[in-house]
């Protein structure tokens, strides 16, 4: 999944990168953070997904995964 997100240029969020890079708003940063999370989720099963459901952040949706595996 880790890969699929760089690809994508998705891996900024799960990171954790609080630093905003130069050129970048914070609508198109929020706009990363959702698209990294619904392609998190969109890969998931059914059974894990309830565990992160409600989250809001890639970064700590990652924190949260990798402390169930």
């Amino acid at each position: 999944m880790e890969d699929i997100l760089y690809c994508k240029d998705l891996h900024e969020p799960i990171e954790g990168v609080k630093a905003k890079p130069e050129g970048t708003s914070d609508a198109n940063r929020k706009k990363m953070n959702r698209k990294a999370i619904n392609h998190i989720q969109k890969w998931m099963d059914h059974s894990v997904f309830h565990h992160v459901a409600n989250e809001t952040d890639a970064h700590e949706l990652w924190k949260k995964l990798e402390s169930l595996f």
